[in-house]
């Protein structure tokens, strides 16, 4: 489906957890992930998977320490 490129944006969260980004495959949609605040403890500075969207072969993990790692688990998974 390609390489997955990113693009940053802001959620509305009404929190200090709105960075995110847009993960694109194939100039399509794939995923949403957003960067937990200190809000979360330990989780804090990871991404979280707010959303995805096609048909991925399994189910995501839940965080991933960076977007890069998530689009390798997302080539991993055959998405």
């Amino acid at each position: 489906m390609g390489q997955a490129s990113f693009q940053a944006i802001t959620l509305d969260t009404g929190n200090t957890d709105e960075q995110a980004v847009l993960v694109l495959k194939g100039g399509r949609l794939a995923a949403v992930l957003s960067h937990l605040s200190d809000l979360h403890g330990d989780l804090a500075g990871l991404w979280f998977v707010e959303a995805m969207f096609g048909n991925p072969p399994r189910r995501p993990r839940h965080t991933f320490a960076s977007p890069d790692e998530f689009a390798a688990w997302l080539d991993a998974a055959g998405a």
